[in-house]
């Protein structure tokens, strides 16, 4: 495995983990939401970002839409190294999910007026995996 499918596959666990955390979390109440600087009035605070109506498109709540995701890349990540395609389509997806990132940041800033951490750990993974496919498109070529 080259350090490159282990970094993503890696970046894509870490995604998976934050991301099933933070659906369970909508779903039970009774999970307790572990967010460092959680202020009524300060930039940080998860559980506005978190249970504001911003949080659910379509129905679902974006953290289910960040777990299903991570599962797409880590399956995506698994299959590259079998054809020239998959890793197109990894491409595709990771530029995707930029795409979501920046409305999402956007939402948190300009909306909501506040940050989740977890949140923002997602961003910057889904950035970084977008980051090594570009980097690595830049080696290829």
């Amino acid at each position: 495995m080259t350090a490159r499918r282990f970094a993503l596959l890696l970046m894509s666990a870490v995604g998976i983990v934050i991301a099933a955390y933070l659906t369970v979390l909508h779903y039970d109440t009774g999970v307790p939401l572990y967010c460092l600087g959680s202020q009524a009035h300060g930039l940080i605070n998860c559980e506005n970002v978190l249970t504001s109506p911003e949080s659910v498109v379509l129905g679902i709540p974006v953290p289910l839409w960040g777990l299903f995701w991570f599962l797409v890349t880590g399956a995506l990540v698994l299959m590259s190294r079998q054809s020239e395609r998959i890793r197109s389509y990894l491409m595709a997806w990771s530029i995707a999910g930029a795409i979501v990132v920046i409305y999402l940041v956007f939402v948190e800033f300009d909306v909501l007026h506040h940050i989740c951490i977890w949140c923002s750990t997602l961003h910057v993974l889904i950035l970084a995996i977008l980051g090594v496919q570009v980097y690595e498109a830049g080696v290829r070529s």
